[in-house]
């Protein structure tokens, strides 16, 4: 083993009955995989007794301790004694009233390196969780151990990418995952299948989109309803990936120690071929905060021509398109002035220059001008639609199409030619289809930009009366 491998393991256990039946279970497999050479242990989502959330009732509050508590005490001593880090997950007390789902980690030497009180909580049929446990109020912090940063998360937040996106970005080296999940035994075996394999997806995507190694520990075995339903059967398929998605080891359905070695250095190697975290928008993720994005009604949005005071914006929105982007195949960015000018330039021709507003916020800009400077073209135009970042997929692009298709019309222009970066840019191409565009051709290779040769997608939509007369100033 070398130092950059990390040798894990994922205990994967039905319910043994009570607290003090199930803590001894887990010694035992503890130790064995100790004996195995673990250094860090995972085990499932509270692992102490049945899931117990299958029905609402008081009395299973008398389930819950205190953290540190007797069975933080007995664990402590575990990893002590086998000198692992091990992962561990509780129904905590708080406070009268107060309880938590809490995963706790215990370093090597018996101590409590951190806890985690799990964020996201369900509410669905057979899994009343919001009834038991509070929201956790710690946010999402790795928690520093001898075996490396630990972005601990339980079950639920499984969903969540927010989750393990933040857990890495405050430099977790691993994410982990004890979890309780299993199907109805009444459902098809199509949708069995179909959440069992969306709960391994889940998995997989947030080990890509963060270039790290994702632990998932679930339990195993039919555990029945207390009020009479079909229970709950959970179907294990404890996993450890790497960060690329990929399967380093997997469990089946069974009572099972599930023992993988990480190599910790494959995140750094993924994360240089797959920078996802360098190319991320930060700038325009505000909306993320947001329950929904919600377009007022009562706030229109608001299409105008543009004047000099827009030119800030304009070019602010232009520069990050030229520095991060295809749509144009400018290499330096322009500053307010040159934009000012290529501006009047357009206006100055004759050609309309719009701007979005919406409640106030430039969104957008789009504008029209020639498409060649000799004068047998000169009754077609060449459009440019921009639309701020995050704001994409509004219907803002969509409104400044239609009002800039209007404004050169009622100018007697007849083509309208679009030409679009790439033909990747699906967004721009079903857009302009919408408004009546259709694909005259794709240009192969005929630009260089960010290192690459560049193919480029030509539309055309005819205008007014179109090649049906004569354009009126003849």
């Amino acid at each position: 083993m070398s130092r950059t491998t990390l040798p894990v393991a994922l205990i994967q256990e039905k319910n043994h009955g009570d607290a003090d039946a199930n803590l001894s279970v887990i010694e035992a497999r503890v130790a064995e995989a100790a004996k195995q050479g673990a250094k860090l242990v995972l085990l499932q989502e509270l692992h102490n007794g049945a899931y117990f959330c299958q029905h609402e009732s008081v009395h299973e509050f008398d389930l819950a301790e205190p953290v540190p508590g007797p069975s933080t005490e007995r664990l402590g001593k575990l990893a002590k004694q086998h000198g692992v880090v091990l992962v561990s997950s509780l129904f905590e007390r708080r406070a009268a009233g107060l309880y938590h789902n809490t995963a706790v980690v215990y370093e090597k030497d018996g101590s409590i390196a951190g806890k985690y009180r799990k964020m996201h909580i369900p509410d669905d049929p057979g899994f009343y969780e919001k009834f038991y446990f509070t929201p956790g109020d710690m946010g999402f912090t790795p928690i520093d151990t001898s075996v490396g940063r630990l972005g601990v998360l339980v079950c639920w937040d499984q969903w969540y990418p927010e989750a393990a996106r933040l857990m890495a970005l405050a430099g977790a080296d691993l994410l982990l995952y004890p979890t309780a999940i299993g199907w109805d035994p009444d459902d098809e075996q199509a949708e069995k299948n179909r959440q069992r394999d969306a709960w391994v997806l889940s998995h997989r995507g947030h080990a890509v989109a963060n270039g790290l190694p994702v632990l998932s520990c679930n339990r195993v075995g039919h555990e029945p309803s207390p009020i009479g339903a079909s229970g709950i059967q959970f179907w294990g398929n404890s996993h450890v990936l790497g960060p690329q998605g990929e399967f380093i080891a997997e469990a089946g359905t069974e009572e099972t120690i599930l023992m993988a070695d990480i190599d910790l250095q494959r995140s750094e190697h993924v994360r240089r071929i797959w920078p996802f975290l360098r190319d991320r928008r930060i700038d325009a993720y505000g909306d993320l905060l947001k329950r929904y994005i919600d377009l007022d009604p009562r706030v229109p949005l608001i299409v105008r021509e543009a004047t000099p005071d827009d030119v800030p914006a304009i070019a602010s929105l232009y520069a990050d398109e030229v520095r991060d982007h295809v749509n144009t195949y400018e290499y330096d960015v322009p500053d307010e002035a040159e934009m000012a000018l290529r501006m009047q330039a357009v206006l100055d021709a004759g050609y309309p220059y719009l701007v979005a507003e919406f409640d106030g916020d430039f969104v957008g800009y789009a504008y029209a001008g020639s498409y060649r400077a000799r004068a047998g073209y000169r009754k077609t135009v060449e459009n440019s639609v921009y639309v701020v970042p995050g704001r994409q997929g509004k219907g803002i692009g969509a409104a400044l199409m239609q009002a800039l298709i209007d404004a050169c019309e009622a100018r007697g222009y007849r083509q309208m030619i679009a030409v679009i970066g790439e033909p990747t840019n699906t967004a721009s191409i079903r857009l302009h289809e919408k408004f009546g565009f259709t694909l005259v051709g794709v240009f192969r290779g005929i630009a260089w930009k960010h290192d690459r040769w560049l193919d480029t997608v030509q539309m055309q939509r005819t205008l007014g009366a179109g090649t049906t007369a004569p354009p009126q100033d003849e």
